[in-house]
């Protein structure tokens, strides 16, 4: 999906259980992907992010943490919330729809932007945007084909 985006500014986060072998992290390097330790608090990500996003670059978070996260429904991490409610950045929800084997078809669905107002969302109305947020991946990920 992030290989047929024509824009060259764009991070990715990625876990860091990835960036084992010099080769992958060197190429990682190269394409601006991001490791982020998913066991806990990653501060250096969260500030590295916070950066790319105020020199106005696009960033990919997964806040499912995982390919097939929301099939497993399980509950998406906050970081993305938190971090657009600090800048006061969109969140541009997407959906990937596919079997997750080689070669098969991938249906990638865009959501309308999330606005963020900066506003610093209290703990419950972070809970509550992550919650609509999850709403929404599912409902792109689940349109079909």
């Amino acid at each position: 999906m992030v290989a047929k985006i024509k824009r060259n500014d764009i991070y990715i986060l990625a876990k860091q259980e990835l960036f084992v072998n010099g080769f992958v992290k060197y190429i990682a390097k190269k394409t601006h992907v991001l490791p982020v330790n998913r066991g806990g608090h990653d501060t250096t990500t969260i500030k590295e992010s916070i950066k790319i996003l105020k020199n106005n670059h696009a960033l990919v978070i997964f806040p499912e943490g995982t390919r097939k996260g929301i099939e497993k429904n399980k509950k998406l991490h906050k970081g993305a919330v938190v971090i657009a409610d600090s800048l006061g950045v969109p969140i541009i929800p997407v959906g990937i729809n596919s079997k997750f084997k080689l070669f098969s078809k991938v249906k990638v669905n865009y959501g309308k932007p999330i606005e963020f107002e900066s506003k610093k969302l209290n703990k419950n109305e972070i809970e509550e945007k992550t919650e609509e947020l999850k709403e929404i991946i599912i409902n792109l990920t689940n349109d079909s084909f």
